[in-house]
């Protein structure tokens, strides 16, 4: 969830008088940036923003080459590729230099004016970048359409002629590898035997993007329709590339891909996005969701769809459209921002686009006022606040023709266009839920957000506290209506109401700014976590942690900052007890690590409890004593914690390995939790269904949000010799002697798949005496528990087993 926070804010912008900014590209990193104009480019920082460095070039080469129309990043931040009107590729060197920095701050000789407090030390680097000129390539095929990174060594450019050209960055040409859109065969799936080429002349793709996680490429064409090219491999031979046709498709405009999710976004001229998924089994396009504004949010039509870009996890994706507006959503379709519905006021230029002009009177005017006699100013309509009275669809005064998401989401570039060619570069800021990049199940009990240099946090104590009922609990009924326990007094309608009140009355945030002597040098924030009391806060930046105590109210900070430099975290964060719990990267010794540090104690490494892992650490989650830890081999461990006696010290050991290899790629799981299930018996009228009973050793279960039930032996499906069908809905999972099952449920008639805000397993025990006034026991910590993936939107949960570990407390490899 991504919200928008403050003003926007307003960028100089350093290209030539009257010239527009046609397109933002961010490198991989989303630190640099760069603003393209018809002859010049701006290379700008993220944070502080400002311009490291200004090129622009000579009126020979634009009367030779043209002017610029695109720009494109290495991976590796070292190069730029830059596409001319004429048909040339300019290359371009960005080298650093190490021995300056650019933007070097001075106090005055006067003593009164120097600086005194660590907030006015900038002390990030900034650095001090070359350009110079590498090579100059003429591609003989049509003017340039759109470039496309593929990989560090290639980047792929589209012509006006149907080509797919693939140049190395060293300027050669990647002959063997080119593809031609005449000789692609194009079908609605992979499974439809008969396939045709694009036999139309002058077609040609207008957008694309690449992402390996699809295995292709998300392509717009100019004539209105939509594809998604795959290849059996990463090297997309011309001979086994294939087309995908979007079903219902022939007015694309834009074309984005998710990279975590595996999904494919399509803006249309009909202002809606449409989202797909690809199919498992068919291998075809599957429309999951479409994003469209409704009339509460804007009557009026906005246009074709402009521009669309995903952000860094994933999690939001933001939309412009061509007569203006800008509006946020997340993943799965739910409007999280829109500038039309914005009361612009009288920030309106009233004196050219006035919806008041009076014709009637003496002479034309544009605006109308009444005084008294004696000349005290009674109405004037230019006060007043036109709202969205206003004709946003042809005079909006946000108009926005590019766009792109900075560091970790925390801002959002914008190219606002002013009146006919003037441009305006603004930075809009945004906050976002901490489960967005750390979906650990202790994060849930709380409300708050995180910013990149602060956090905001809610006054309600404890969400899971006030979930009071609204109605009497129709499990206290039998079939005649009559309660099982007549003699209860029920002041349900009291509790209602007082659960209503208390959160109309808890809209404030407390803003927790991050200790500037840590987050001058580790900005911007990426991971926080809250205890389970909401008493105590852990954050953690580009290098090392903190931690916060609302009690004190005092941050602690690592005592020795080589220790902090020493590691970064990369695989979330928890707490566990008292302690804090990282998966992280040993920079100093070079490999992955989990780390324990006493919440008590001294921010020190003597006091933490260090295990290594032998792979990156992606996600973390507790349950009680229990800890899943996902890493990059696609291999979910879980281990059991202990508190040693005497010393406050951690034990930990190996209890189950899980390889999920099969069934999805590890860059696509979102999160691994566990969970217990178990059933709770009650009047089989009044019981709800059982969605999940107790499964058997070695199963599996698979919920697929996209209301579509899966078919074993599909494209995609996990390798099982005998994977049974779905089970249907309401149906118990039956025990199969195969060594693991699929099963689905279609919950259709509960929810539109676009109002599901997330779905969660929860603990169900057995529970002596009267359900409404017995709380739940704790749970065992030697209760079954269950592992949960979440794989590009899909649960998976598998049962636990013992597992054998070596001597290092490393799990055997014999899966």
């Amino acid at each position: 969830m991504y919200f928008p926070i403050g003003w926007p804010k307003v960028l100089k912008n350093l290209g030539s008088d009257g010239q527009a900014i046609k397109q933002i590209v961010s490198n991989r990193d989303k630190i640099l940036l760069v603003s393209l104009n018809d002859d010049s480019f701006v290379i700008w920082f993220c944070k502080p923003t400002v311009p490291i460095v200004f090129h622009k070039r000579n009126t020979e080469s634009l009367q030779r080459l043209g002017i610029n129309i695109g720009v494109e990043w290495k991976p590796d931040s070292s190069m730029i590729c830059i596409s001319t009107s004429e048909g040339h590729l300019i290359i371009y060197n960005v080298e650093v230099q190490s021995e300056q920095t650019a933007y070097n701050q001075f106090d005055p000789p006067t003593a009164s004016l120097r600086r005194d407090s660590a907030e006015l030390f900038v002390k990030e680097m900034i650095p001090s970048l070359k350009i110079t000129l590498f090579k100059e390539i003429l591609v003989w095929d049509g003017q340039i359409t759109r470039m496309c990174c593929i990989s560090g060594t290639e980047i792929l450019v589209c012509t006006t002629r149907a080509h797919l050209l693939r140049y190395r960055w060293d300027g050669t040409q990647n002959r063997d590898y080119c593809l031609d859109l005449g000789r692609i065969p194009f079908s609605i799936n992979q499974q439809v035997s008969k396939a045709e080429p694009i036999l139309e002349d002058n077609t040609h793709v207008n957008d694309i993007e690449y992402s390996p996680l699809v295995c292709g490429f998300g392509i717009t064409l100019n004539d209105g329709r939509a594809a998604y090219l795959t290849a059996p491999n990463l090297k997309f031979d011309p001979n086994a590339v294939q087309g995908i046709w979007a079903p219902g498709i022939d007015d694309a405009t834009c074309v984005r891909v998710n990279h975590k999710f595996r999904l494919i976004a399509i803006g249309r001229k009909n202002s809606q996005v449409d989202v797909f998924t690809i199919d498992e089994i068919t291998g075809g396009l599957e429309l999951s969701h479409t994003m469209v504004l409704s009339s509460k949010d804007f009557p009026g039509d906005p246009g074709p769809v402009k521009c669309i870009r995903w952000t860094a996890d994933g999690r939001a994706v933001c939309a412009s459209w061509a007569r203006g507006g800008v509006s946020v959503w997340s993943t799965f379709g739910a409007l999280l921002m829109c500038s039309l519905a914005w009361d612009y006021g009288l920030s309106q230029d009233l004196v050219h686009h006035n919806p008041l002009v009076v014709s009637s009177m003496v002479r034309i005017v544009t605006y109308v006022s009444a005084w008294s006699t004696f000349g005290a100013l009674l109405m004037c309509s230019l006060a007043w606040d036109y709202g969205l009275s206003q004709d946003l669809a042809y005079h909006n005064p946000l108009v926005v023709s590019s766009m792109e998401w900075a560091t970790e989401g925390y801002q959002l570039w914008m190219v606002k266009i002013e009146g006919d060619s003037n441009t305006n570069l603004i930075q809009m800021d945004f906050v976002k839920s901490p489960l967005s990049v750390n979906p650990c199940m202790s994060n849930q009990r709380h409300l708050y957000l995180q910013a990149d240099d602060k956090l905001y946090v809610n006054l309600e104590d404890n969400l899971t506290r006030k979930t009071k009922i609204s109605m009497i609990d129709s499990s206290d009924y039998q079939d005649n209506g009559v309660p099982d326990h007549p003699t209860l007094v029920y002041d349900n309608k009291a509790k209602y109401r007082e659960f209503v009140d208390d959160n109309e009355c808890r809209k404030q945030w407390i803003v927790l700014p991050l200790p500037a002597t840590y987050i001058a040098t580790n900005w911007p924030l990426r991971y926080s976590a809250m205890d389970e009391a909401g008493a105590n806060v852990c954050v953690a930046g580009r290098a090392g942690l903190a931690h916060y105590s609302c009690a004190s109210r005092r941050w602690k900070l690592f005592g020795n900052e080589a220790q902090e430099k020493d590691f970064a975290v990369s695989g979330g964060m928890l707490w566990w007890r008292d302690y804090i719990a990282v998966g992280c990267y040993s920079i100093l010794d070079g490999h992955d690590e989990i780390r324990f540090y006493p919440r008590d104690a001294k921010l020190d490494n003597r006091f933490a409890k260090i295990v290594r892992v032998q792979a990156q650490v992606f996600a973390l989650d507790a349950l009680d004593d229990q800890l899943v830890v996902f890493t990059s081999d696609a291999l979910v461990t879980i281990y059991e914690l202990s508190a040693v006696n005497n010393n406050g010290g951690i034990e930990m050991r190996c209890v189950q390995a899980v390889d999920i290899s099969a069934l999805s790629h590890p860059a696509c799981v979102v999160s691994a939790a566990l969970c217990r299930l178990q059933e709770q018996p009650g009047p089989p009228h009044l019981a709800r269904a059982p969605a999940a009973s107790p499964l058997a050793p070695d199963s599996l279960a698979v919920i697929y949000p996209r209301i579509r039930t899966p078919r074993a032996g599909g494209r995609g499906a996990v390798p099982a010799a005998g994977a049974a069908r779905p089970a249907a809905p309401g149906a118990r999972a039956r025990s199969q002697p195969a060594r693991t099952r699929l099963a689905g449920r279609d919950i259709s008639a509960l929810s539109h798949p676009a109002c599901m805000v997330s779905a969660a397993l929860c603990r169900l025990q057995e529970q002596p005496g009267p359900p409404h006034l017995a709380r739940a026991p704790a749970a065992s910590p030697l209760a079954p528990a269950s592992l949960v993936i979440n794989a590009s939107g899909k649960l998976m949960m598998v049962q636990r087993e013992e597992y054998d570990v070596d001597e290092d407390n490393n799990p055997v490899s014999n899966i």
